[in-house]
């Protein structure tokens, strides 16, 4: 769903840069058309250059704003920004990387705490206690796992020394 928006939203840019780049409306206020059809200009020859900038100015922050959205689709972790306001979207995002990560493996979430845990030093995220289920059975724990509401970070508790890592 948060792929489709953001899609939505660079074709949404880039259509209002080609509305700008194509110079639809009237753009200056002082240019009136009559009902034959001739324009009548009472603006300087600055308004053009004004427009102009303007035009350039709009096409470089739809530019800027369309690669912001390719950077969040395709972008690294460190790069994207994140808003898991909720447990579901955080979980999509863990099982996906997992499932990247370990393509020949199947995870399932056991133990679901859908309110965000403390997990290190103030740090609030979602905890999934995942197993492994490759070989079937009531599969292996592969670990504890949280992800961070604010920056979409995914730690793991390290069983041998107790401690919370980055994954």
């Amino acid at each position: 769903m948060k792929k489709l928006k953001k899609w939505l939203l660079c074709f949404g840019m880039i259509l209002s840069m080609t509305m700008i780049a194509a110079g639809c409306g009237n753009m200056d206020g002082n240019r009136t058309a009559d009902e034959s059809g001739t324009q009548n200009t009472n603006s300087s020859n600055n308004t053009g250059n004004n427009l102009a900038d303007d035009v350039e100015d709009g096409i470089e922050d739809g530019v800027n704003d369309v690669g912001e959205g390719v950077d969040d689709l395709t972008g690294d972790a460190d790069n994207r920004s994140y808003d898991y306001g909720d447990y579901d979207d955080a979980h999509d995002y863990l099982m996906n990387r997992l499932n990247a990560d370990n393509s020949n493996r199947k995870y399932e979430v056991r133990k679901k705490e859908r309110s965000t845990t403390e997990y290190k030093d103030g740090q609030k995220g979602y905890h999934y206690e995942i197993y492994d289920m490759t070989d079937g059975g009531n599969g292996k724990k592969y670990g504890d796992f949280y992800v961070d509401q604010d920056t979409g970070k995914i730690y793991r508790k390290n069983t041998n020394t107790n401690k919370i890592e980055e994954y």
